[in-house]
């Protein structure tokens, strides 16, 4: 599973992002990649009820990320690093 930031991804994360893309698909794996930028997600209200093995209650699509995450076997976050 991907998931990004299109919009911050500079040209050496596209790069990187790219070869894991093209080799994992070489290998057979199947890949579901997420631009956050285009998905509708709200912040988190702390009420607990997504961790008591619950929908969020939201109904954003953070519950769409949540089942790609928990049903994958690897996950590749590509965002900047400010120091």
């Amino acid at each position: 599973m991907l998931y990004y930031k299109e919009v911050q991804i500079v040209k050496d994360q596209r790069i990187f992002l790219w070869k894991i893309i093209k080799g994992s698909r070489e290998k057979g794996h199947v890949l579901t990649r997420f631009d956050v930028s285009k998905m509708n997600i709200k912040p988190c209200l702390g009420c607990v009820t997504c961790g008591y093995e619950e929908p969020c209650v939201q109904k954003d699509d953070n519950e769409v990320i949540k089942k790609a995450l928990l049903s994958s076997d690897m996950l590749v976050l590509a965002t900047h690093l400010y120091y």
